[in-house]
This record gives C-alpha cells, sequence and structure tokens, in this order.
C-alpha cells in the first residue's frame, strides 16, 4: 500500500486531505497542527510520498531543503497560500517535485500525487546490500557472500523491494499491493511461499534470516543481523596474559 505523510497546519485542509487518500487505501500519516515542531522527515524510505504546506514564513520551504540536504529522496508536493512566481521558484530550488496553490480541488490533488507516484525514483542506487546479500537492479543478479543466487523474476522483485526499505515491516497484503501490483493470479499464499522459497535460496531459515517474520505484522529485511548490539557485558569475560597471571 502507498503511504502518504501530510504536513499541514491547517486543520481542515489536513482533514480533508486525510480523507481522501484514506478512501484510496492509502496509509496516511499526518503531522499535529504545531507541524514545524520535532518533525521526522527521514530519508530511509518511511513515505512513498509527502504532501507539505510551505508555511506562512517559507519554514515548509526549509524543511524540504534539508530533507533534500540530508539524502532523501521521497517525492514531495508542496502546498501553499501564496500564488508568487518567487516562491515557486524558491520552492523547486529546494527540492519539491511540484507545486500547488490553496484552495486546491481534491481531484487535481489526487492526479497529481498520482503522477508523482509513477515517476522513477530520483536517488535509486543500483547495488543493494543486507549483511552477506548482494544485489544488483540493474544487472539483475543476487549474490550470497559472493557466490552468485540464481533467483525467478517475481522473488528478485520481492527481494529488491524488502532491501529497498531495510527494518521496515510489510504485511502480507502490503508486499500483494507493492510487488505483485494487484496481480489477478497473486495472492497472499503466493507471498508466503516466494518468502520460504527466497529463504531456501539463500540457505537461510526462518529463524536465521536477513527476511524476518514480525510476529502477528508481516516481514522485513534485517540490516544486521539479530543481537548484534546485545553483547551483555557480564557474558565478556576478558583474560589477559601476563607474567603475573592477572586475569580481569
Amino acid at each position: 500500500m502507498v503511504k502518504i505523510l501530510i504536513v499541514e497546519r491547517e486543520g481542515h485542509f489536513k482533514a480533508a486531505w486525510k480523507d481522501l487518500f484514506s478512501s484510496q487505501r492509502f496509509i496516511v500519516d499526518t503531522t499535529d497542527d504545531d507541524i514545524y515542531s520535532g518533525l521526522r522527515l527521514r530519508s530511509s524510505g518511511d513515505y512513498d510520498i509527502i504532501i507539505m504546506d510551505a508555511g506562512a514564513d517559507s519554514e515548509g520551504i526549509e524543511l524540504c531543503r534539508q530533507f533534500r540536504s540530508s539524502g532523501g529522496s521521497t517525492p514531495i508536493l508542496l502546498t501553499t497560500n501564496k500564488r508568487s512566481s518567487e516562491e515557486l521558484e524558491e520552492g523547486l530550488d529546494a527540492g519539491a517535485d511540484d507545486y500547488m496553490a490553496k484552495p486546491i480541488k481534491l481531484r487535481e490533488l489526487s492526479a497529481r500525487v498520482r503522477a508523482l507516484l509513477r515517476r522513477p525514483p530520483q536517488i535509486a542506487p543500483d547495488i543493494l546490500r543486507a549483511q552477506q546479500v548482494e544485489l544488483d537492479s540493474a544487472a539483475g543478479t543476487v549474490s550470497l557472500a559472493g557466490n552468485l543466487v540464481q533467483l525467478h523474476p517475481m522473488e528478485l522483485n520481492l527481494l529488491e523491494f524488502l532491501l529497498r526499505h531495510p527494518d521496515q515491516v510489510f504485511s502480507p497484503d502490503a508486499l500483494l499491493e507493492r510487488v505483485w501490483n494487484g496481480h489477478g493470479a497473486a495472492s497472499l499464499g503466493s507471498v508466503r511461499t516466494h518468502i520460504k522459497t527466497l529463504r531456501h535460496k539463500l540457505h537461510e531459515t526462518s529463524h536465521s534470516s536477513i527476511i524476518e517474520t514480525v510476529r502477528g505484522r508481516g516481514y522485513k529485511v534485517a540490516s544486521t543481523p539479530p543481537g548484534t548490539a546485545q553483547i551483555s557485558s557480564k557474558a565478556v569475560r576478558l583474560v589477559v596474559p601476563s607474567q603475573q597471571g592477572l586475569e580481569l
């Protein structure tokens, strides 16, 4: 499913846009009334698109600029109460992908969002890695610890999608929608079967895999092996050989 973030101070606009995209089966997140307080726009692919108010004093434009400077690639649609060409130019220079002046017709907003979602990602690395798995999307190859692994096209698509969204949990329904794109012959069973096949081909099990099962929620690719940061100091006993035979 498409996940959208609405960054908007005016409550009536925020409510109307949330209702619009929720009715289209988007996952919609919104900010609080004070939209510029503690707002976190991350570059890890949390959202598929961001609708952001430019702000009375161009705060939204500055947030857009900071987001792009930090490597954020999510499409951004800026909205504004102004209609000046200067603000339009400033917003686009800051990294916005599109710009709309309020009041905004819902059908036009929906069409603009669909157009942005159809655009190929501006920043999409060809080489994706997680632990010992490497995927070259340009060459269509996957390797495990340097050894090539043969995958069918849909297995490759599924693995690539998960690698592009590391540490994010996707339900079987969401994977069916995003990877199979509503293909009529696919089912939730297809998702589970492909997950199982991927684990087998990567010589992994559900208990030891870069593709983790999150109980009751779905699946995710773990960017680091489980437990790597959970070493207890109580379990570590360091012995330092010396002439005195000291033990620490």
